[in-house]
């Protein structure tokens, strides 16, 4: 990467932002097999992470030009075929991007979001035990 901005978009929003979503997603799962003791791991996982995206996301939000949003700057940061979905889990809780200091606008800009990725998750486990709602995009094979 070339810049620290370029590192914190991809490493911090993106890859560890979605590990807020799949700790969520993992500790559910484990209280819902009763393994408490993985549960708390996976909590602490997560706000191990929260840490890490809310300081990456923040070095960002120092750096934007006058001329451009949060949002913008983000996408101007990643390249393709790196996008915003890797930012997200299977399910994507927003509520945890905004604990993590995103402005409500970047976390509905990111769950807006969608390519030709989203919904293509096996997402039986999320639907059936977790009772997570989420769009499922069928194969078209």
């Amino acid at each position: 990467m070339q810049t620290l901005e370029k590192f914190y978009a991809v490493m911090a929003v993106s890859f560890e932002g979605a590990n807020l979503d799949f700790s969520k997603i993992y500790t559910m799962a484990f209280k819902h097999f009763g393994d408490f003791q993985k549960a708390e791991i996976m909590q602490k996982v997560y706000e191990d992470e929260i840490k890490h995206v809310r300081r990456g996301y923040h070095y960002i939000k120092k750096r934007i030009p006058n001329s451009q949003n949060e949002w913008d700057y983000y996408l101007s940061l990643i390249e393709f075929p790196f996008t915003p979905r890797r930012a997200k889990g299977y399910h994507y809780f927003p509520e945890t991007r905004i604990q993590a200091g995103f402005s409500q606008e970047f976390a509905k800009k990111l769950e807006q979001y969608e390519d030709e990725f989203t919904g293509r998750v096996n997402s039986r486990i999320l639907k059936e035990v977790l009772d997570l709602n989420i769009r499922v995009v069928e194969s078209a094979d």
